[in-house]
């Protein structure tokens, strides 16, 4: 088990204007043993029972991004999609740019496993959503 980091860096102004697809990025604690680095199509790797934690943060810092409103991360798909809810994030009561819960695969499932998941941010009135991955990189 460990802890895994996901910071998602959003261009506020750009994504007002123009939608998220070329205003967020995304990084993670794994580097580059997922793929999209640095895109809004993360993949990232972790395995069963890691903590994975995702911040968001503005780039401009006189610009506001949060999660949300509500519950921002919908259920989560598997492919196939079968599998709901493998993970219920909550938010940090101590940062609220911040979102937490455990990678909990249910029993059986092998390595390479993908689950895309959707994150809704609230920028400027507005909300938009994007789609980003979670893979099995290793059973236990």
């Amino acid at each position: 088990m460990a802890q895994v980091d996901i910071l998602v860096v959003v261009d506020v102004e750009g994504a007002s204007n123009s939608g998220l697809q070329n205003n967020v990025w995304m990084l993670d604690t794994g580097k580059y043993l997922g793929t999209q680095e640095c895109g809004n199509e993360l993949v990232t790797l972790v395995n069963s029972a890691d903590i994975v934690t995702w911040t968001v943060q503005p780039i401009d810092p006189a610009t506001n991004v949060t999660f949300g409103p509500g519950q921002p991360f919908s259920t989560f798909q598997s492919n196939p999609p079968t599998i709901p809810n493998i993970i219920n994030p909550q938010q940090n009561p101590i940062n609220t740019q911040q979102f937490m819960g455990r990678f909990s695969p249910p029993g059986g499932t092998q390595a390479g496993a993908t689950y895309q998941y959707s994150i809704t941010l609230s920028m400027d009135g507005k909300t938009q959503t994007f789609d980003p991955f979670l893979k099995l990189y290793t059973t236990t």
